[in-house]
């Protein structure tokens, strides 16, 4: 049976948008499109004012989601999120399911929800071995970057 209490999408201090837009151009300019859509979420005074502005749906020339944002958490860890996911919102969900992929889970986070106990923590201690930075945490999960080099190990 298979082991899945942790989320590859927020993972410690690593957070994910992999699956919040595709085709995404170099890391430069994926953090410089995720920090202008920060700075028009600091511009509303509530999500529920960000999501009635037109974004879902809408990449920035960089791949990623106009509502991919980055937050600082309780502790002071910047994330990167949506601040229309439920989680953000009381459970409450303020993304549009045809704009967004909801339900979608990368074939990492796929394969990983099928492994057993063991095997997700060596691949969590092979992830916190590289050292990335969200950006690079994402766009490898994104691009099936780390399962493969994390199978390539395992055999």
């Amino acid at each position: 049976m298979a082991y899945t209490k942790t989320s590859l999408c927020q993972l410690g201090k690593l957070s994910c948008f992999g699956c919040c837009g595709y085709d995404y151009s170099t890391p430069k300019e994926v953090r410089e499109g995720i920090q202008k859509n920060t700075m028009e979420y600091k511009d509303c005074k509530t999500h529920k004012e960000f999501a009635k502005r037109s974004r879902a749906g809408q990449r920035r020339w960089c791949g990623v989601c106009r509502n991919v944002i980055f937050m600082k958490d309780k502790k002071g860890v910047t994330r990167v999120l949506c601040p229309l996911h439920p989680k953000m919102n009381k459970g409450k969900e303020m993304r549009n399911d045809q704009d967004c992929l909801i339900n979608y889970l990368c074939k990492t986070a796929v394969a990983f929800n099928r492994w057993n106990k063991k095997k997700q923590e060596r691949f969590i201690k092979f992830l916190k071995s590289k050292k990335l930075n969200v950006i690079e945490y994402s766009l490898g999960m994104d691009n099936d970057r780390w399962l493969k080099e994390f199978e390539d190990l395992e055999f």
